[in-house]
């Protein structure tokens, strides 16, 4: 798992398609210590999908930034949480409350040495983002007569070593 998700990955899809999950068991996989950054979810609503996934919740560091509207102090923080905590793996869970520049995109690749898992909903795979990830995955869902079913659409990019 983590050769795959090494780098910068971008996870992207519709709100319930399960993209969250995904990237807290993958993280959980991949690391003794995960720092998840939300810009949606609460700390206590991360905490419950992981418990309900049945991984170890004592490897996350959450934090989350819903209150926090100024993009500078918002950017500024997320790096400064990440060199205070020095994770093996990040999480930025709802990309798109960052700024869609190729500025911002370029400064979140650049900082993060480690396997970064983003997640943005499903207009951001054509971002500013979408062109610095290493890697694309398109989650999806597909209703047929019974329960919902997932989809995803796997794109890497450079099978190289990557930057984490």
């Amino acid at each position: 798992m983590k050769e795959f998700f090494q780098g910068f990955t971008l996870v992207y899809g519709p709100p319930g398609s399960g993209k969250t999950s995904l990237a807290l068991y993958a993280a959980a996989q991949m690391g003794e210590r995960v720092l998840y950054v939300g810009f949606y979810e609460t700390a206590d609503k991360v905490r419950s999908k992981a418990e309900g996934l049945g991984l170890d919740f004592s490897k996350f560091v959450v934090l989350d930034f819903l209150a926090v509207s100024d993009v500078d102090v918002l950017l500024s923080s997320v790096v400064e949480q990440y060199f205070k905590y020095s994770p093996d793996v990040v999480v930025l869970d709802g990309i798109n409350a960052l700024p869609q520049s190729r500025e911002a995109a370029s400064s979140i690749y650049r900082v993060f040495n480690v396997p970064t898992i983003a997640i943005g909903e499903e207009q951001i795979g054509g971002s500013h983002f979408a062109y610095v990830a290493d890697t694309l995955l398109e989650v999806s869902q597909v209703f047929h007569r019974g329960p919902a079913t997932g989809r995803s659409e796997w794109s890497k990019r450079g099978w190289g070593p990557g930057r984490g």
